[in-house]
C-alpha cells in the first residue's frame, strides 16, 4: 500500500471513520438503523409512561377531592350551600345543570343520595386502566358485521374477527357530546334500533333506521304506516305502543382503524384453512361452509375511524290495549320522560328510577290513568341504561366525569356508517373478509382462489354486490400483491441451479394467471421496469453455475417473462440478452459436465449398458 492511501486511512481513523467492504459496510448501516428503532422505541416508552403517570396523578387528584367531600358530609361539617359549591367545582365541565333542591327535606335526601354516588364514583375510578388495545379489544370494534339486505344480520352480534397491535394509539374524538331524541312507534323497531346502538353506536343505528324503512328491509314502523290513513286526533285500535328515547353520547377518544393495525384471528384463520383444504376436493361443500363463516364471524370489517366513550340513555315506554289516541299517548309519555331525564341531569335531583343495577339497566314502571272515562291502568315502563363508565351512578355529570376519568369500561359510541345503493354496498372503510386474507395471504396455500369464493357466496347469500369496477381494482391489486411477495421471498432464497428453474417458472406461472384473469398487461411492465429486486434476481443467472438441462429450461422462463414486455429497459438487460442467445444455441449449451471426449466417451459407455439390460 502506497505512503499516500496509509495516510488516507489514517485520517479516517482519526475522524471517526472506518473504511470497511461494501459487505461490512451494508451490515454496520444496518446496525445504525437498528439502533435508531431501538432509540426511538425507548423514547416513545418513556414519553408513555410518562403520560400515565401524569394520568394517574390527575385520577389521583380527583380521587382525593371526592374524598374530601365525602368526608364534609359525614362530619356535617359544611352547609348544604357549601357542599353544592365544593361538588360543582369538582365536576368542573360537567357541572351545567346542577341546581339546588327546592326544601330542607330535599336538601337531606340529596346529601344522602350524592354521598352515596360519590364514593361509587371512587371505586370506580381506583381500577386499573387498559392499554388502547385492551379497550379495542373489549369492545365490539373488533367484530365483523354480517353485511346483507336484511337488518338483522347487521345488528346481530359476530365473533371477534381481528387481533389488535400492541402499539396502537388512541387520538382525541373529532366528534362533540350530543343528546339524540329518537321515538319509535312498535316495540320490535324500539329493540331492533337498541341492539344496533349496542352493536357499533348510535350513528350506526341512526344509518339503518334511516335506509331500511325506504328499501322495504326488516323495521316496519307500525305508526307511521298506519298515520296515512288514521287521523292523530283519532282514535285507534292499532295504535298500542310508544316509545321515546334520549340518548346523551358522550366520544372520548378515537381510534382511527387501519389494516397495518389488525390481524386475522386464530380461530378465523383455522376455519378459513379448513375451507381452503376443502375446496379441491368438495367445493361445494366449502361454499356452505363459507356460508357458517359469515353466520359466525360476519363478513365485512369496520376498519375507519370509531370513536369510543359512553352512552346514558334514559327510555320511556308506554303500551295499552285498549282504545287510545296517538296524541295523548305522546303527550303522556312526554311528560313522563321529560321528569326522569331531568333528574339524572340534576346531580342533587333523586331519580325516579328504582331497584338495583343489573348489568347496565334500570328501570321502573308507573302506573297513569289514560282518561277519566276509563278504569282501567296503563303502564308506563322508564328504564335507564349505561354503556360504558361507572355503571352504578345514576347522575349524568357524575357518570361523565367518570367516564372521561378512567377507560376501563369504554364501549363503541360511533362506529361506522353503512352506504348502500342500488343493492350495492360502497366499501368505504367496511373491509370485506376476501381483503383480510389478502392482507395475510402468506397464511393460505392460494389466497386469491380463497378470496374468489368468499366474494362470491357472499354476492349470493347477501343480496348486495361490491361494484364491478372497484372488484377489478381489488382483483389487479391482489395479483400485484402476489407477484411482489413472490418475488421478495425469492431473493431470499439460496439461489442454485434447480431452485432457478422452480422460482422462474412459477413467477412465469403467476404472470400469465395475472394477465389471464385480470385482463392486465402493464402491471407486469411496472414490475419489469422498477422493481429492484425482480432486476437483481433476473442478474442472478448469470452467476450461477447451472446443470445443462436446468440453464435451458430457466433460460425457457426467462425468455417467455420478457418477451411479454419487449420494450422495457431494466439493468443488465443486454448481458441478460447474450446469455439467454447461448442458452439456445446447440453449439453452446453443454450436454455433459465436461467436454472434453474421454467424458463423453465415459457417458456413451454407461447408455449402451444400459441398452444391453433392455435387450
Amino acid at each position: 500500500m502506497s505512503n499516500e492511501s496509509n495516510s488516507s486511512n489514517r485520517k479516517h481513523v482519526e475522524d471517526g471513520e472506518i473504511n470497511e467492504p461494501d459487505g461490512n459496510h451494508d451490515e454496520a448501516n444496518k446496525k445504525k438503523e437498528r439502533e435508531k428503532e431501538r432509540e426511538k422505541t425507548e423514547s416513545e416508552e418513556k414519553k408513555r409512561q410518562k403520560e400515565i403517570k401524569e394520568k394517574l396523578k390527575e385520577k389521583q387528584d380527583e380521587i382525593d377531592k371526592m374524598k374530601s367531600i365525602i368526608e364534609k358530609f359525614q362530619s356535617k361539617k359544611c352547609s348544604f350551600t357549601e357542599a353544592f359549591t365544593s361538588v360543582k367545582q369538582m365536576l368542573g365541565e360537567f357541572s351545567e345543570n346542577l341546581t339546588l333542591p327546592d326544601d330542607d327535606n330535599s336538601e337531606q335526601k340529596a346529601i344522602k343520595r350524592m354521598e352515596d354516588e360519590l364514593g361509587k364514583c371512587v371505586d370506580f375510578l381506583q381500577k386499573k386502566e387498559l392499554f388502547p388495545a385492551e379497550v379495542i379489544e373489549n369492545s365490539t370494534a373488533v367484530q365483523g358485521t354480517f353485511c346483507t339486505k336484511n337488518l338483522s344480520d347487521w345488528i346481530e352480534p359476530r365473533r371477534q374477527v381481528v387481533n389488535i397491535g400492541r402499539n396502537v394509539k388512541f387520538r382525541s374524538s373529532t366528534l362533540t357530546q350530543r343528546d339524540n331524541i329518537v321515538e319509535h312507534d312498535s316495540q320490535s323497531t324500539a329493540n331492533t334500533f337498541d341492539k344496533a346502538v349496542e352493536k357499533s353506536g348510535w350513528g350506526f343505528a341512526a344509518e339503518l333506521r334511516a335506509f331500511y324503512p325506504k328499501h322495504g328491509g326488516g323495521i316496519e314502523y307500525e305508526g307511521e304506516s298506519q298515520e296515512e290513513n288514521t287521523s292523530q286526533n283519532h282514535s285507534s285500535l292499532h295504535t298500542s305502543y310508544f316509545c321515546k328515547t334520549t340518548c346523551s353520547v358522550v366520544p372520548v377518544a378515537l381510534w382511527a382503524a387501519s389494516l397495518s393495525d389488525v390481524s386475522l384471528c386464530k380461530d378465523l384463520i383455522e376455519d378459513l384453512k379448513q375451507i381452503e383444504d376443502i375446496i379441491p376436493i368438495q367445493e361445494n361443500l366449502a361454499k356452505e361452509k363459507v356460508k357458517c363463516i359469515f353466520q359466525k364471524y360476519g363478513s365485512h370489517f369496520y376498519c375507519g375511524n370509531v370513536h369510543f366513550g359512553g352512552l346514558f340513555q334514559v327510555k320511556s315506554e308506554f303500551q295499552t290495549e285498549k282504545v287510545s289516541t296517538k296524541s295523548s299517548i305522546k303527550d303522556i309519555v312526554s311528560t313522563m320522560h321529560s321528569a326522569s331525564v331531568n333528574a339524572c341531569l340534576n346531580v342533587f335531583g333523586i331519580v325516579q328510577i328504582g331497584g338495583g343495577v343489573s348489568g347496565y339497566t334500570q328501570s321502573s314502571e308507573g302506573n297513569i290513568e289514560e282518561n277519566k272515562a276509563s278504569s282501567e291502568l296503563s303502564k308506563i315502563h322508564t328504564s335507564l341504561t349505561k354503556l360504558g363508565g361507572p355503571i352504578e351512578i345514576n347522575s349524568l355529570s357524575l357518570w361523565k366525569k367518570g367516564l372521561v376519568q378512567n377507560n376501563n369500561s369504554w364501549v363503541v359510541v360511533d362506529g361506522g356508517k353503512p352506504v348502500i345503493t342500488e343493492n350495492q354496498l360502497n366499501p368505504k372503510n367496511f373491509v370485506g373478509l376476501w381483503n383480510l386474507v389478502q392482507n395475510e395471504s402468506s397464511l393460505f396455500k392460494d389466497s386469491i382462489l380463497l378470496s374468489n369464493i368468499l366474494i362470491d357466496i357472499w354476492h349470493d347469500v347477501s343480496g348486495l354486490r361490491v361494484p364491478e369496477s372497484i372488484l377489478k381494482i381489488e382483483r389487479i391489486r391482489w395479483h400485484k400483491s402476489k407477484i411482489r411477495k413472490f418475488i421478495e421471498r425469492s431473493t431470499y432464497e439460496e439461489l442454485s441451479s434447480v431452485s432457478c428453474v422452480h422460482i422462474f417458472k412459477e413467477l412465469s406461472t403467476i404472470v400469465q394467471e395475472c394477465r389471464t384473469v385480470t385482463g392486465q398487461h402493464l402491471l407486469w411492465k411496472e414490475e419489469l421496469k422498477t422493481n429492484g429486486k425482480l432486476h437483481s434476481l433476473l442478474e442472478s443467472v448469470l452467476s450461477i453455475q447451472f446443470e445443462d438441462i436446468d440453464r435451458i429450461e430457466t433460460g425457457h422462463q426467462v425468455q417467455k417473462l420478457l418477451e411479454l414486455e419487449n420494450d422495457v429497459n431494466f439493468p443488465k438487460k443486454e448481458a441478460i440478452q447474450v446469455w439467454l442467445k447461448e442458452t439456445e444455441n446447440p453449439n453452446t449449451a453443454k450436454l455433459f459436465p465436461s467436454d472434453d471426449i474421454n467424458s463423453i466417451d465415459h457417458h456413451l459407455e454407461i447408455i449402451w449398458l444400459c441398452l444391453g439390460f433392455l435387450f
